[in-house]
């Protein structure tokens, strides 16, 4: 290897090479004011990583937190070895580690540059140390990702090769944290899916905490565009199916996996795509500020816009994760860019993407549709689900390029099924019939007729030569799918106005529908042979033809037998569908679907309707109901159930749902026939999706039992803080103290922590006993009981002591000429070391132990008044920075607080944890303000957690920001 090794920007002769430093540090980026190597290029950072010279010599390279990471030779890393020949991928631009000797050779095309050998690597682990879990073999590290690192491992019972993460120390040391990462570790475990990577095991060994999963020898999709650029169309489409499949299984199971994106979808040896951690929503992500400055979690570039914005993740914010996945991965960049992560989730929000079309040549324009679909910003704008997108991807694969987006297909196979329902329910009643097409944008009950007396149903609205409705009549407006009317051009039919072959179902369908509608009409038996004889005529050749006939030879023959026991049948088979209704109870609260399918079971079949078609269809129809019936109550057992989680209400949530459990319990098979098979209902699948996933959820919900204490803690946080945020600002800045003293009393009964409780009760006292030595103030003027009548003028534009020349309530009168100026004591309050003058060796006798307290808390209020309006800056939306000295200027008017409390070791403790919880915060913004975004949280985080009683917690409350 050359002394000297270069960076080269491959693929672009613009960018000068850089030497790779011989000391100190090179720093890669796209910002030119802190990069000193300045590479631009989409998903680079603006300070991307930093290579520097080591002491045994040679190079390493360390990447400072981008979004897209770093990647060395296809792998992610956080610091590693840099050798001559190396390729760094940063975002989408690639940089070669080359000598002065020649420029590096192109890489063949098309197939990939191999593989180096994996060579040990300095990474924040111990150099090249590879780790000890009992059971497992392992062999070599693969990368890292945000929860720890990953190795090939060898699970030594079975001998099979699997994906080894171990936890970072850090996370590991979070007790919190490992038991969460256990216990949905475990329910990942539950999972089983093709398009889902498959957890094995969660535990500990050698002071490592690791999860065990399936090896995914092909790399993420991530690594593959890194290696070969974008992919062929066709090939994004395999992966966008399969993940497509993954997400319908998370959908049936109730899980959102929130962080959708090229790095998390894997290749298995075979080419299968599958989807990595799902089910783990410990995962620790990447912090980022959303547009209208809160904080959200997730890849900037890949998160849904409602998340952003603060909304709850639902199915739909993986669709449009997997949305920019294949945009990403069928272009090589993402749709929303910005320097910044608050400059790309505005773009995301208020930006329209560039269309695919224009950057993927040759790309259908079906497929182009299917991505910015997902990319809508609105949810509901979206496929309404993953299965409705699997089926657009897989009539794109099997139609090829020129396949509809989608609708097309749907309606006909519909159109197929109302045929065959008519044809079963005969020239007599029409049984109700529950079918569906494959139209993904068309609901499944658009297919299911609605009733007309019990017995009859209509598949299709009437057409506009349908006589209008009179009022007697059941509603005409039943939806049905959207079939093309034949054309009443005779050059276009067959003879009698048959459509040519291709249209010959669609024409039966046409004929069975006016037959369906004649039959509804009140005519004399004359009319309707006409009518019969007509229709007959029109649609020659029909099966719905030949009934006609027959009905209307019936009519002219005068068989009025056959007439009366097609009317007996007809009563027969509503009496029946009555009784059937009647033993489904569908109106039992609560309703049980099972007991409802074996009330059904024992009704005795009417010997008149022996083996009927209707009746079969009806009860049918009826199951289907009944199942419908059940899918309700479990959906609004899931909806009270999330609202019960939201509100952190532990046994709110679980309840419904082991109510619903009870309404699961189907009959067998041999009881209940009719839910087996081909002939069984499509809600069946439903129901039992449903229970499955209440099933699960009732699962692990055991385990989220101190997240739920966390979660109902946080909301007594959030109330008590409302509480506060409407009296004790208000009444500190107007000096009513008494007031603000009730006000946190009243909060402090909303407190279930005995902790938190007790500090807001002593906040009042602190309160309460500062009102008074106030009173004693003032009440010693009149005394008279002032040794000096000389203060420190607290007005803002004044400087310098002013003589007091009386009192009175609620202020002081200062000496100001002939007219003695009224100042209220408000005006002192924030201003501490005034505040402090007014008590100091004011009066002829000394404070009591009990008022030099009460001096100490106000002064203490006083001082966090004063911090807040010098941190002000730096709170406000796009607020100045701070300097380093605000901390210390901060706590200063806290010395005074300190010199009363000087001989009470008990009020010491108190003004100085006052004191510290400003730093915290104070400190906290610094930290934020540079960039620090550990620290920052950390101090939060403490502020929060162990000083959630102080002033400042109280005054940063709802309602009591500083003005």
């Amino acid at each position: 290897m050359s002394d000297a090794l270069f960076l080269e920007v491959l693929g672009d002769g613009d960018v000068p090479r850089a030497e790779l430093p011989r000391q100190g540090r090179l720093i890669v980026g796209s910002s030119a004011d802190r990069a000193s190597y300045v590479v631009t290029g989409q998903g680079v950072a603006d300070v991307h990583c930093t290579i520097a010279r080591l002491k045994g010599g040679g190079w390493a390279v360390k990447d400072m937190g981008s979004d897209f990471g770093t990647l060395l030779n296809g792998e992610r890393i956080e610091t590693a070895r840099l050798n001559e020949g190396d390729v760094l991928l940063l975002g989408s631009r690639k940089i070669q580690v080359v000598s002065t000797a020649a420029a590096p050779e192109p890489a063949p095309a098309p197939a990939p540059k191999p593989k180096p050998e994996p060579r040990p690597r300095s990474t924040k682990r111990d150099a090249g140390a590879l780790p000890t879990v009992a059971g497992y073999r392992v062999d070599r590290e693969l990368g890292v990702g945000a929860m720890g690192h990953v190795f090939l491992a060898t699970q030594e019972s079975l001998d099979r090769r699997v994906a080894l993460k171990i936890l970072k120390p850090k996370l590991a040391s979070d007790d919190t944290f490992v038991r969460r990462f256990r216990d949905e570790a475990r329910a990942a475990a539950r999972l089983n899916h093709p398009n889902i990577v498959t957890v094995y095991d969660v535990g500990e060994s050698d002071a490592h905490h690791f999860l065990s999963m399936e090896f995914m020898a092909g790399g993420s999709i991530e690594v593959r565009l890194a290696e070969l650029g974008p992919l062929p169309w066709r090939e994004a489409l395999d992966v966008v199916r399969d993940a497509a499949a993954g997400l319908v299984y998370a959908e049936s199971r109730g899980i959102v996996h929130r962080d959708i994106k090229p790095e998390n979808l894997m290749r298995n040896q075979d080419g299968v795509t599958k989807i990595a951690d799902l089910g783990l929503a410990v995962q620790v992500e990447q912090e980022s500020v959303d547009a209208a400055g809160g904080k959200v979690f997730g890849t900037p570039h890949f998160v849904a816009p409602e998340i952003a914005r603060g909304q709850p993740a639902d199915a739909r914010s993986d669709l449009y994760s997997l949305g920019v996945t294949a945009y990403r991965i069928l272009s090589g960049q993402t749709p929303f860019t910005g320097a910044s992560p608050r400059e790309i989730l505005r773009s995301a929000l208020n930006d329209e993407p560039e269309k695919l079309g224009t950057l993927v040549p040759g790309l259908p324009p079906a497929f182009e549709a299917i991505v910015h679909r997902l990319l809508e910003k609105d949810p509901d704008d979206r496929h309404p689900s993953a299965s409705i997108l699997l089926t657009e991807v897989e009539r794109l694969r099997t139609g090829g390029a020129d396949a509809p987006a989608e609708g097309g297909g749907g309606s006909k196979r519909a159109m197929v099924l109302g045929v065959l329902a008519l044809a079963i329910a005969g020239a007599g009643a029409f049984a109700l019939l529950g079918g569906g097409g494959d139209d993904p944008d068309v609901p499944r009950d658009s297919f299911r007729a609605g009733p007309r007396d019990e017995t009859t149903a209509v598949l299709e609205p009437p057409t506009d030569d349908t006589p209008p409705d009179d009022g007697e009549g059941e509603p005409t407006d039943d939806p049905a799918p959207d079939v093309d009317e034949p054309s009443e051009d005779p050059s276009s039919s067959g003879t009698n106005g048959a459509t040519a072959p291709d249209g010959a179902v669609e024409f039966e369908y046409m004929a069975e529908r006016a037959l369906l509608r004649l039959s509804d009409e009140a005519l004399t038996p004359e009319a309707r042979a006409n009518r019969l004889r007509a229709l007959a005529k029109e649609y020659a050749g029909t099966d719905a033809a030949r009934r006609a006939l027959e009905e209307a030879e019936k009519l002219e023959t005068g068989d009025v037998e056959a007439e009366r026991v097609a009317e007996a049948r007809g009563t027969a088979l509503q009496r029946a569908n009555a009784d059937l209704r009647k033993a489904a109870n569908l109106d039992a609260d609560p309703f049980h679907p099972g007991t409802a399918l074996r009330a059904m079971n024992l009704v005795p079949e009417p010997a008149s309707l022996a083996g009927a078609a209707e009746l079969a269809a009806a009860r049918m129809a009826l199951v289907d109901e009944v199942l419908a019936k059940g899918l309700e109550r479990g959906r609004a057992a899931v909806a009270a159930a999330d609202a019960a989680e939201a509100a952190g209400d532990f046994s709110g949530t679980g309840d419904p749902l082991r109510a619903f459990l009870t309404a699961t319990d189907l009959p067998s098979a041999e009881d209940a026939p009719q839910l087996v098979g081909e002939g069984a209902p499509e809600s069946l699948a439903e129901f039992e999706t449903l229970a499955a996933t209440v099933r699960t959820r009732l699962d692990v919900l055991e385990g989220r039992r101190d997240e739920f204490a966390d979660l109902r803690l946080s909301r007594e946080r959030t109330a008590i803080a409302g509480r506060l945020g409407e009296s004790l600002e208000e009444g500190l800045r107007s000096f009513s103290l008494v007031d603000a003293s009730e006000g946190v009393r009243s909060a402090s009964t909303l407190a279930t922590d005995e902790r938190v409780r007790d500090r807001l009760v002593r906040a009042a006292d602190d309160l309460q006993s500062a009102a008074s030595v106030v009173e004693s103030l003032i009440a010693a003027w009149t005394q008279p009981g002032w040794r000096r009548q000389s203060v420190l003028d607290p007005r803002p534009d004044e400087n310098g002591a002013i003589d007091v020349v009386g009192v009175a309530p609620g202020s002081l009168l200062l000496d100001e000429g002939a007219t003695p100026t009224r100042v209220p004591l408000s005006t002192w309050f924030g201003r501490t070391r005034e505040l402090e003058n007014l008590f100091r060796g004011r009066l002829n006798r000394e404070w009591t132990p009990e008022e030099r307290r009460g001096i100490a808390a106000l002064l203490t209020i006083s001082a966090t008044l004063q911090a807040l309006e010098t941190l002000e800056p730096a709170l406000m939306a796009g607020g100045r920075r701070l300097p380093a000295s605000a901390t210390e200027k901060a706590l200063r008017p806290f010395e005074e607080a300190l010199e009363f409390a000087d001989d009470d070791e008990a009020t010491l403790v108190i003004v100085r944890e006052q004191r510290d919880a400003v730093a915290s915060f104070a400190d906290g913004l610094i930290a934020r303000q540079r960039g620090d975004w550990v620290l920052a949280a950390e101090l939060f985080e403490r502020l929060l957690e162990e000083q959630r009683g102080t002033w400042l917690v109280m005054l940063l409350s709802e309602g009591g920001a500083p003005r």
